[in-house]
């Protein structure tokens, strides 16, 4: 397929792949087979198509004509641009003005795919439209479809010769001037190219391959004429320079790495607060838990010139200064979409703004040192030279698709340059790139009982976002024999009668009635247990076994957090050894009732430290993973973090949603402002947070490996902390060594901060 030099420059179309053709079978009890084949290179703007083939067969019944439609042999099809005026013809067919207009160019070849000696005699000629001399209607019929099977344009293609085909025969066909598409006004993005058989021939033959097919991605190109010019037959927008002896039009020629985009692309979980810069700008939906496509996109200058941009300061039809990230971005400079395997927009990302620099040297004979530069008051010119490349790397900010919610499966990540053409190039062709991805199912996602909620196991088991929901409160729970027992993790809710009397003496007080919950400690470990979510004042005490008399009380717990409602609350937070436990929940004043609810996490490990109780919203403390084993691993960064010790410590948050941040960096190093004395992490750390269990699920967005990779080894963690049941609960800091093939070795002391917000 030849593509013009100016429509390298100057197009509107560009051509992405041929669509192969295939048929087996035939009409009438015939049986036979053919194939057409086309194939091109959108880069070298080149292409060539072949429709033949050849069939035999023979039944019952009347034999047919197989025809098929391919895009022929060292045919074009691209975009040229046609000066046209009012009084042509084409501005009524096509609805269009007079102008300088970009027309889509259509030629293919028909063919025949069987071997009968019947020949295809075509309709008659009558006069054409345009000056086109005799044509034939009514054979072919042409649309344009976008992937979502919209329909932009269809019309009838008139030809100026149908060949009458003898047995397998086949030949070019030439459609007349005016049934070129005028695609002008057509939106930019993804289309399919269809020009089938119609009218005569369609009712009759093998219908499977009388259809050619030909993806291309429309953007807004630029046409010759006003102020541009002809520099050895390429088209120069206006203000272009043009140099024979450099390559013609001076323009810059920006694509996608693609390899780049292959390797960087990963799948990540993340939590967004409703404050953070992702959401104030667009790039999420909502705050809260996200799964996200991240990836790297790069991309080189391969053009004759530098791409300049200018200065933000001077340019604000071009670039918005982020109050989130303190600098200037040149907006809409990518399109990130992902794409189901029939083309189908499944998930597209925010479109995305760059601060455009040199960053990468990409080219020997390139300039030595970069001129453009990102600075926050906007005063530098931003850009990329020719032979530089600028990178924005998979761990800013919006450089994702956000996929929650995506099934997944096997998917293409496309990635766009300069989608809405806002600055010329030389080539067009060269914008998109597609790659593979693969989406691992989600591991949090939240999978239906089939038998409906399980009432008090804590768990959302229908999956319609509320725990335990339709299921009513204990009642009778009020003395120890009557107790209601739990088996593992709950959220237990009860009444409590205000006409109840005091049947036991906790320790803390509690002169109200009473709710009664027995359960076990399979073993050794640590045991979170809390009355908030109550509606009335509480009281906690557990008793060391679930024999009603007699019983030793182990602990007792008035007032800890504030519930929500401003109901008091109570919460025990204990390594506690393998038994049979009984939990008494008190209404702390005589007289009053009402609903309660009782909380019990087990965290299944016993060697986990405390480092902070509920209630307390920072901690600063020293450990040494030289005196321990390599028992976890986090979910990111495993192929290192399977091989370094590791130490675990458990917290607990108040009701309600919190945003935690852990650390092992001492003052100022995330920052990079390493100095004596301010860090006390001797080796390269991973960080991560996990919900309830020593092996619970890891939180979203939790795990972090290095501040900055190769630089700064120790790691920050933000996350925002919800539990079940009121929000309270416990949770497990992992303190994980990045392996022994990432000297020096992964064990030894190491400092750890957290700061809860309250």
């Amino acid at each position: 397929m030849t593509v013009p030099r100016a429509a390298r420059v100057s197009t509107a179309l560009v051509l992405l792949s041929l669509a192969s053709m295939s048929c087996d079978g035939g009409p009438f009890g015939n049986e036979g087979g053919g194939e057409g084949e086309g194939e091109g290179e959108a880069g070298e703007g080149e292409g060539e198509g072949e429709g033949e083939g050849e069939g035999e067969g023979e039944g019952e019944g009347e034999v047919g004509v197989d025809l098929g439609v391919a895009f022929a042999n060292n045919q074009r099809l691209g975009v040229r641009y046609r000066a046209i005026d009012e009084d042509d013809c084409v501005v009524g067919l096509e609805r269009s003005v007079a102008g300088n207009r970009p027309f889509l160019d259509l030629s293919f070849s028909v063919s025949r795919r069987d071997t009968t000696e019947t020949l295809v005699t075509p309709p008659a000629a009558v006069a054409g439209d345009c000056d086109d001399g005799d044509v034939i209607r009514g054979v072919f019929v042409a649309r344009l479809v976008g992937f979502d099977g919209t329909v932009a344009i269809e019309r009838d293609i008139d030809v100026q010769v149908f060949p009458a085909l003898g047995a397998a025969g086949s030949a070019s066909i030439v459609p007349a001037a005016s049934s070129a598409f005028d695609v002008g006004d057509v939106v930019p993005g993804d289309y399919r190219v269809e020009v089938a058989l119609a009218g005569p021939f369609a009712s009759d033959e093998n219908l499977e391959n009388n259809t050619a097919t030909i993806d291309v991605v429309i953007v807004d190109g630029l046409a010759c004429g006003g102020t541009a010019s002809i520099c050895d037959g390429l088209c120069c927008p206006g203000g272009v320079a043009c140099d024979l002896d450099n390559g013609g039009c001076q323009l810059a020629d920006l694509f996608v790495d693609e390899g780049n985009l292959f390797d960087t692309a990963e799948v990540q979980e993340r939590t967004f607060s409703e404050s953070s810069c992702a959401i104030l700008e667009g790039c999420i939906d909502a705050p809260g838990d996200r799964r996200l496509l991240r990836f790297s996109t790069t991309t080189p200058n391969g053009g004759n010139t530098d791409l300049v941009m200018g200065r933000p300061v001077e340019r604000p039809d071009l670039f918005t200064f982020s109050d989130c990230h303190g600098h200037f971005h040149f907006d809409q400079y990518a399109d990130y979409r992902l794409l189901d395997l029939e083309g189908n927009i499944v998930a597209r990302g925010h479109k995305q703004a760059f601060c455009l620099i040199d960053l990468e040297r990409v080219d020997e004979d390139a300039r030595r040192t970069g001129q453009f530069f990102c600075s926050l008051d906007g005063s530098l010119p931003q850009g990329i030279s020719k032979g530089w490349a600028d990178t924005y790397g998979s761990h800013l900010d919006c450089q994702w698709i956000d996929i929650t919610g995506v099934p997944g499966g096997d998917y293409t990540l496309e990635v766009h340059v300069n989608p809405d053409n806002i600055f010329a190039e030389m080539n067009l062709m060269n914008n998109v790139a597609r790659v593979p991805v693969t989406i691992p199912d989600d591991p949090n996602a939240c999978v239906a009982n089939p038998n409906g909620e399980v009432c008090f196991n804590g768990r959302d088991d229908d999956c319609d976002g509320v725990i335990d929901n339709g299921c009513a409160p204990i009642e009778g729970a009020d003395t120890c024999d009557n107790g209601f027992t739990l088996d593992g993790n709950g959220v237990v809710t009860g009444v409590i009668d205000a006409a109840d009397a005091s049947s036991s003496s906790p320790s803390c007080g509690g002169d109200g009635g009473e709710f009664v919950v027995h359960f076990n400690v399979a073993a050794d470990g640590v045991v979170y247990i809390s009355t908030y979510g109550s509606a009335i004042d509480t009281t906690l005490s557990i008793y060391s076994d679930v024999d009603c008399a007699p019983q030793t009380e182990l602990f007792c717990r008035d007032d800890g957090c504030v519930d929500q409602d401003g109901a008091g609350g109570a919460h025990l937070l204990q390594a506690m050894t393998g038994g049979a436990y009984t939990a008494v929940v008190k209404a702390k004043n005589a007289g009053e009732g009402g609903a309660v609810q009782l909380k019990v996490q087990h965290s299944g490990c016993f060697n986990a430290r405390l480092l902070a109780d509920a209630g307390t919203n920072s901690a600063d403390v020293n450990g040494d993973v030289d005196l321990t084993t390599d028992e976890y691993v986090p979910s990111c960064n495993a192929g290192c973090g399977s091989g370094g010790r590791d130490e675990q410590w458990y917290f607990a948050t108040c009701p309600g949603e919190h945003t935690a941040t852990l650390s092992t960096c001492g003052p100022g190093v995330a920052e990079g402002e390493v100095g004596p004395g301010q860090d006390q992490t001797f080796f390269d750390t991973i960080l991560e947070v996990r919900d309830g269990a020593c092996l619970g699920q890891h939180v979203a967005g939790s795990c972090n490996d290095d501040v900055s990779t190769g630089r700064i080894r120790c790691s920050v963690s933000t996350s925002t902390l919800r539990s079940t049941g009121a929000g309270d609960g416990l949770w497990f800091a992992l303190v994980d060594g990045c392996g022994p093939q990432s000297p020096p070795n992964a064990d030894g002391g190491y400092e750890l901060h957290l700061r809860i917000d309250p």
